[in-house]
């Protein structure tokens, strides 16, 4: 059974892991599933759905049982969910307006 303190000993780990990855800037870096959760802000189990679903970012395959995220991934993801406004999010939900969010542009630009 863990303690508290082996549990504070991983977390402290793993903060100084991320802190490494965030530094390192490797767009190409392949990430944990669990730094992928936290660089969206994202728990664990939400970000494991939205693969599940196919909602969430493009992920890469490492075995049978496991998956990573590289981080060029976690930015586009992140891009694609980028509004100026909730009724711009509504018409993309809708379909309309893909091609201009696919090519970047905003309306009005």
């Amino acid at each position: 059974m863990k303690t508290a303190k082996d549990l504070a000993k991983r977390t402290s780990e793993r903060n100084a892991l991320y802190k490494s990855m965030l530094a390192d800037g490797d767009l190409d870096a392949i990430w944990a599933v669990w730094a992928a959760a936290r660089f969206l802000n994202l728990s664990v189990d939400t970000l494991n759905h939205r693969r599940l679903d196919g909602t969430g970012p493009v992920f890469v395959r490492l075995s049978k049982s496991k998956v990573g995220y590289r981080r060029r991934s976690l930015v586009a993801y992140i891009d694609s969910r980028e509004f100026s406004s909730t009724s711009e999010e509504a018409a993309v939900k809708a379909g309309g307006n893909s091609l201009a969010r696919a090519a970047g542009n905003r309306p009005g630009e």
